[in-house]
This record gives structure tokens, C-alpha cells and sequence, in this order.
């Protein structure tokens, strides 16, 4: 979160020496993981439901409608952890029955890129991105309470991994100028980045490779 607030005060102080060619946007949204990310499998998915995002973009229109800009974003999704709980019963003919306590995966984008801006009239503004930069993911801490038809553990934990990776965000906005320097806007948006997670058990160091992606839609000002 220090991150995002540094960067939000560098696009804020940055927009008031070229607002005249420029605009800032900050917003948050309901963010939807989609594909494996939100899937309910055990060997690919990540069992995320829908969360919430917040992020800071801006853009610098140095040639006619293109441009080049920046987006910072910060995005939570929790687990739907009875869902994984259920999963993990249906895998192991040894349990009975599975509690699972957990906390949500959350992600920190970082991606610049160029902006294409469509001035449709003199209030209103349609603009387009394709970016890349990182990400920089965490996945959640979780606790296990299983149930037995035998004898087996009490509990058991999983720690949270990090990774950084490539990543990569599409998205389209419409804005709509109240003042020369207030602009309200609604935007969708697409990121994608490939994540490789390391954990230890018994036998040392192994990897769980994931993809984070979602999608989501954004009321900014």
C-alpha cells in the first residue's frame, strides 16, 4: 500500500505541470478473476472469487491523440474456501471432512505503455491502453482443520509465497470533463501475468505455478 500512495502523489504533483496534455485517473472497482485464476481445481486454480481493486493511471498526449502513460494498481481477491475445503475432501479417500481458514490473494501492478485519446467532444474523451510492465503477487496464508476416518493431523498451514513477473493490461475509457482539471470516468480493464510460487514440505523446495488474471470495471475521478 506505501507504493501505491508514492505513486499516486507522483502522478498528482506530475499532472500539474503538463495537465494541459494529460490526465490523471484514480478509482476502484470490483475485480473479477477469471480463467484458471478463478478456478476451482486443485492442480491449476486458485479458487479466488470476486474482489476489489484501486489504482492510480495517467497519461501525457505528446502527439496528436497518442500519448504515453503509466498505471499503478493494487487488486485483493479472496478464496472461496469452502469450495477448496470440498475439493480437498473429493481428492483424499482419508478425510471425511476439511475446514479451511484463509486470507486473499492480492497483487501489486506496475506497467507503463502508450495511450491512444480520442477527444469526441469537448467534454468528452475516449481513451485506449496497452501496456506491460510487473506484477508483484502474494499468496494468502491458510489454515487446515481436517477431519479423519483414521488417525491424522489436527491442523496444518500453508504460508504465503511471492513471486514477480511480466505482466500485461489492455483497457478502454470514456471520460467526461466537469472542469479543466476534474474529469470523471468509467473504464474496463484486462490484466494477465504468469506467477511461479515456491513452498517447502518434507522434501525441500517446490514450485506451484499459476496464472493471475481478471478483469474489471472502473468509476474514476
Amino acid at each position: 500500500m506505501k507504493n501505491i500512495s508514492v505513486c499516486i502523489l507522483f502522478f498528482a504533483l506530475l499532472s500539474t505541470t503538463i495537465f494541459a496534455q494529460s490526465f490523471i485517473a484514480i478509482g476502484g472497482s470490483a475485480s473479477i478473476p477469471v480463467g484458471s485464476y478463478a478456478s476451482s481445481d486443485l492442480n491449476n486454480g486458485c479458487f479466488t472469487s470476486p474482489g476489489v481493486s484501486f489504482g492510480v493511471d495517467g497519461a501525457w498526449v505528446f502527439y496528436k491523440n497518442f500519448g504515453v502513460g503509466a498505471d499503478v494498481g493494487y487488486s485483493a481477491h479472496p478464496v472461496k474456501a469452502s469450495e477448496l475445503a470440498t475439493a480437498l475432501v473429493n481428492n483424499d479417500p482419508f478425510l471425511s471432512d476439511m475446514y479451511v481458514r484463509s486470507d486473499p490473494y492480492t497483487s501489486i501492478t506496475a506497467v507503463a505503455g502508450p495511450y491512444y485519446v480520442w477527444q469526441l467532444s469537448k467534454r468528452m474523451v475516449l481513451d485506449f491502453k496497452a501496456l506491460g510492465g510487473i506484477m508483484y503477487a502474494k499468496t494468502p496464508f491458510q489454515l487446515f482443520e481436517p477431519e479423519y476416518f483414521m488417525v491424522g493431523p489436527d491442523y496444518y498451514k500453508t504460508t504465503s509465497s511471492t513471486d514477480k513477473s511480466f505482466a500485461m493490461k489492455g483497457g478502454a475509457r470514456f471520460q467526461y470533463q466537469i472542469t479543466p482539471t476534474i474529469v470523471l470516468g468509467l473504464s474496463a480493464n484486462y490484466v494477465f501475468s504468469k506467477m511461479s510460487y515456491g513452498f517447502y514440505n518434507s522434501q525441500g523446495l517446490y514450485y506451484k505455478n499459476r496464472n493471475i488474471s481478471c478483469r474489471y470495471i472502473r468509476r474514476s475521478r
